[in-house]
């Protein structure tokens, strides 16, 4: 199902907390006695840190080139989400949210 996703929607940045970069990496063999089996996360593009940070992770998200300057508000009404049904038809379908139709950022 990862591969059918990527294929339609090849990421730019992935972002994963440090449980799932630990369950792609260096716990990768305690994940696959838990049954969980994740990719490589940097085989598919460049991985950044959401959450808290821990060793052996990939920086935090906004520590990279930019120095953690956020981006210039955006005025129209752009995609901002690709949202994968479940691919239960052996092709996932990708829905598109705007800004608008977005929810608000978690937390406020």
């Amino acid at each position: 199902m990862l591969r059918a996703r990527l294929a339609l929607a090849a990421p730019r940045l992935v972002l994963a907390d440090a449980t799932a970069q630990a369950a792609a990496g260096w716990a990768r063999p305690l994940a696959r006695r838990a049954r969980l089996a994740l990719q490589d996360l940097a085989a598919l593009g460049p991985v950044a840190t959401v959450g808290p940070r821990l060793p052996g992770c990939a920086p935090a998200l906004g520590d990279g080139p930019s120095g953690g300057v956020p981006p210039r508000p955006v005025d129209e009404d752009g995609d901002a989400v690709v949202v994968f049904t479940s691919g239960t038809t052996s092709r996932p379908r990708a829905v598109v949210h705007t800004r608008a139709s977005s929810p608000p950022a978690w937390p406020p």
